[in-house]
């Protein structure tokens, strides 16, 4: 959750079939077509209606409010999205993972548009000024701030723990 003050962009697979699906309380969301039930299911939601199906293809460079920050997150494409998991929504932050960069830039050589580096985070793991609110927390006391702030603007549909591989140095790890 730390790097949410990091997130400039939202990753689509291209080639995977995303639906608009309305919610019971009248929300619309975008998911990947095979995840819906799943997503469904850990949200407590009885049910989608599913309003329209797309590539993922087609919602390359829209925008999307960023929930925290008074900026916008890009819609762009990238084949590490899977339906293993979660919504086929993946949240980008090029300044936290090497994966997230490299999609980025590749968007900033391929003439679409600029996607920059953010680095809210000191390396000491303290937040910095570009965090806002959470600056001067240790990134792990921000994970439950950022969390809740998530949970209190209605932009968390549903949350689990789930356990992935992360890139640690081998000096400090």
């Amino acid at each position: 959750t730390w790097t949410i003050p990091g997130n400039l962009a939202i990753c689509l697979n291209a080639e995977l079939d995303y639906v608009l699906a309305k919610a019971p309380n009248g929300e619309t969301y975008i998911l990947a077509k095979d995840l819906m039930p799943a997503v469904a299911k850990a949200a407590g939601i009885e049910g989608f209606e599913v309003l329209h199906e797309l590539k993922g293809s087609a919602f390359e460079l829209m925008h999307a409010k960023h929930p925290l920050y008074d900026r916008a997150s890009i819609v762009i494409n990238g084949d590490h999205v899977t339906l293993e998991a979660g919504t086929g929504c993946v949240h980008t932050a090029p300044g936290h993972g090497m994966e997230d960069y490299l999609i980025c830039q590749k968007y900033d050589y391929s003439g679409k548009t600029k996607i920059g580096v953010l680095v809210p985070v000191d390396d000491r793991g303290f937040m910095t000024a570009e965090s806002g609110k959470y600056e001067g927390m240790f990134y792990a006391k921000a994970n439950d701030a950022i969390w809740q702030d998530l949970h209190d603007c209605g932009a968390l549909l549903a949350s689990q723990n789930i356990s992935h591989p992360y890139p640690h140095c081998w000096r400090c790890k």
